[in-house]
């Protein structure tokens, strides 16, 4: 089993969401940036019972990172989220969702990865340079990142 593990899928404005992913029905600016029921707002969600716990909870570790910085206030999250949907009101614009997750805890630990800032830096390293293989131009691509705790095996 490789070290690292990512998922990729999109999403398109308008469309019905994939099978496989968690929205059901037509995915919109709002399912993806709208109030409690959104996507934003499933993936920075804090479950565990002790926040900042990597051990035997699943929930939220830290703060959220975007393209346009730390999101460690409500104001920061809203104006994201006005940015997002005012962005994806084209029909057809594309949501990109890519989840990496390590092995085990202990992999992660290898690669100093056990942590919302050692992620972060990474992410945030990475991103733009990713975005330029997609032929993208990183100045008009939004992104955002979280990291989830999921239990004593793994990080997502």
């Amino acid at each position: 089993m490789p070290d690292l593990i990512c998922k990729a899928r999109y999403f398109r404005i308008g469309e019905a969401a994939p099978k496989n992913s968690c929205f059901k029905g037509v995915v919109t600016p709002s399912s993806i940036f709208g109030g409690s029921n959104s996507y934003f707002n499933y993936t920075e969600r804090y479950n565990g019972k002790e926040e900042e716990s990597l051990l035997d909870y699943t929930g939220r570790y830290g703060y959220t990172m975007s393209s346009d910085g730390y999101l460690d206030t409500a104001e920061k999250k809203d104006a994201f989220r006005r940015k997002g949907i005012e962005s994806l009101q084209k029909p057809g614009s594309v949501v990109y969702e890519i989840i990496c997750s390590m092995e085990s805890y202990e992999k992660a630990s290898d690669y100093s990865l056990t942590n919302q800032d050692q992620f972060s830096a990474v992410i945030t390293r990475i991103m733009p340079s990713y975005i330029r293989s997609l032929g993208m131009d990183p100045d008009n691509v939004s992104w955002w990142e979280d990291f989830h705790p999921e239990n004593r095996t793994s990080i997502t």
